[in-house]
């Protein structure tokens, strides 16, 4: 084989690699366009705590695996969370924020890995919450994703545990019933 046929081969497998990728990607976003990431900030928003971090990926809950392709939430990126007793601002850079209220809000805990992202033991946020229009209840939760962020660095105040803690203090608020979510 000549020099010039073995780099041929060598483009044209490099050419098929990107046409599958690409091919792919385009399956995951047409399956996902149903699932949507609210961006409805509440009017008179305050955040009550804020950190900075890296937004890694949101994947189907307990699904590490299995990424969404929820528009605002694709890409990973730089990301300021503000949280509130309303509910939860990421702020990707180059996206439009999306908001999380707390009645979507299921859950908050660490993880270690999810997909493209491996890190030290519990060095990720799990962050679990409802998408869609649907799925505001526990009778019908729609589908629950998971969105995982990675704190930056050891500034206080911007911890992951810091983040887990002011998380939590929105699932343990007390509904307009007087219940606890």
């Amino acid at each position: 084989m000549t020099l010039g046929a073995a780099m041929a081969v060598i483009i044209g497998f490099g050419v098929l690699v990107i046409a599958g990728i690409a091919w792919g990607w385009t399956r995951r976003v047409r399956r996902d366009r149903g699932l949507v990431a609210p961006t409805d900030i509440p009017e008179g928003f305050v955040a009550e705590a804020s950190f900075s971090g890296l937004y890694v990926a949101t994947t189907r809950h307990d699904k590490p695996l299995d990424r969404l392709a929820i528009r605002h939430l694709r890409y990973r990126g730089r990301v300021g969370i503000e949280i509130s007793s309303a509910g939860v601002l990421l702020a990707i850079t180059g996206e439009a924020p999306v908001f999380l209220a707390a009645s979507r809000i299921v859950g908050v805990d660490r993880a270690t890995w999810t997909i493209d992202r491996v890190v030290e033991r519990d060095g990720l946020v799990r962050l679990a919450w409802r998408v869609g229009p649907g799925g505001t209840s526990e009778s019908d939760p729609g589908t629950i994703a998971d969105s995982y962020v990675r704190m930056t660095g050891d500034a206080p105040g911007n911890t992951s545990g810091e983040l887990l803690a002011a998380v939590t203090r929105i699932l343990l608020q007390p509904t307009p019933t007087g219940k606890a979510e």
